[in-house]
């Protein structure tokens, strides 16, 4: 038995800005920017005790989402290594008057970083910027965007976008595009008609260009890309 515990913080800024800006073409009712830094700090010295004794079957694998910032939401639970981290973040929300419900999201522009007090031999203490944003001016169309910036080789580590035409109710047609650094680039097209409140029909095709003799990870860096759009 083990008993593993942390502790930290978690400081928020929020900031609501309205304008008065009408659009009957994009059906914009006002506009409400919504402005929210965050600093968090999480602190475990002892989170890799007993890892020695422990088969690791919960193990930690390659990824590249922005890694869980709590034990709680952590999977590799048999190697876990001491956490001393602070997480910053800045999130933008643009929003407008919605006839059937609150509001309408109208695009969202979020950066994230971490920087590690204590970090694995191989880790460099700043991690890589993570940038997330959508755009979407009406309800049937949505634009999505996710990159990461790698600070210490000063250059884009990743990049993929989305676009969305939608019928919120039948269909949904969807083009995914995924880009890493090491020369691989995978190219998806998605369609999704609804029959009913139970089945739908999904089609999926799937274009992928990579150099093997350059990518060492990229068998698990596939899989984590199919759902990170």
């Amino acid at each position: 038995m083990r008993t593993i515990g942390e502790t930290g913080f978690d400081a928020t800024l929020r900031a609501i800005g309205t304008f008065d800006y009408k659009s009957p073409l994009w059906k914009i009712d006002g506009l409400r920017h919504l402005f929210e830094p965050k600093i968090s700090y999480r602190y475990s010295p002892k989170a890799a005790d007993g890892a020695a004794y422990i088969p690791t079957i919960d193990r930690d694998t390659f990824t590249t989402y922005m890694e869980p910032f709590s034990i709680a939401d952590q999977r590799n639970v048999d190697e876990f290594s001491r956490i001393d981290t602070l997480r910053i973040s800045l999130n933008n929300t643009l929003q407008t008057r919605s006839k059937s419900y609150c509001s309408r999201d109208l695009a969202t522009l979020n950066f994230s970083t971490d920087y590690r007090f204590s970090h694995n031999p191989g880790i460099r203490p700043l991690s890589d910027l993570y940038t997330e944003a959508t755009f979407s001016p009406t309800p049937w169309l949505q634009l999505e965007a996710c990159q990461r910036y790698d600070f210490h080789q000063t250059e884009q580590s990743e990049l993929n976008f989305s676009i969305s035409i939608m019928d919120q109710k039948a269909w949904n047609l969807r083009f995914v595009s995924h880009y890493l650094r090491d020369n691989y680039q995978e190219s998806l097209f998605n369609y999704s008609q609804r029959l009913n409140e139970v089945f739908d029909i999904l089609t999926k095709l799937r274009y992928t260009s990579f150099q093997p003799t350059k990518l060492r990870l990229m068998p698990a860096r596939r899989s984590d890309l199919d759902n990170l759009l």
